[in-house]
């Protein structure tokens, strides 16, 4: 197997649990909204970088599809 392949699908892996864990992470702030002393400001923290972390993911994933993409479509030129 390709030493190449297998970190493009790392890769891909990685961005696709950084897309489950954005929302993961504002679902957890809604749930702590009244246990912690924070209250709203620690929901606020949340959803922000929940969101920031979920959009890493999907320009990550996109960028790892058209990489996936590029390889496949040299493949199909070359033979």
């Amino acid at each position: 197997m390709n030493k190449e392949y297998v970190s493009d699908v790392f890769e891909l892996v990685t961005n696709l649990l950084y897309i489950l864990y954005g929302p993961l992470l504002m679902f957890l702030g809604y749930l702590y909204i009244d246990e912690l002393q924070g209250g709203v400001y620690w929901f606020i923290i949340c959803i922000l970088v929940g969101s920031f972390i979920f959009y890493l993911g999907l320009k990550g994933t996109a960028r790892s599809i058209k990489k996936f993409d590029e390889k496949e479509k040299g493949k199909v030129d070359s033979d």
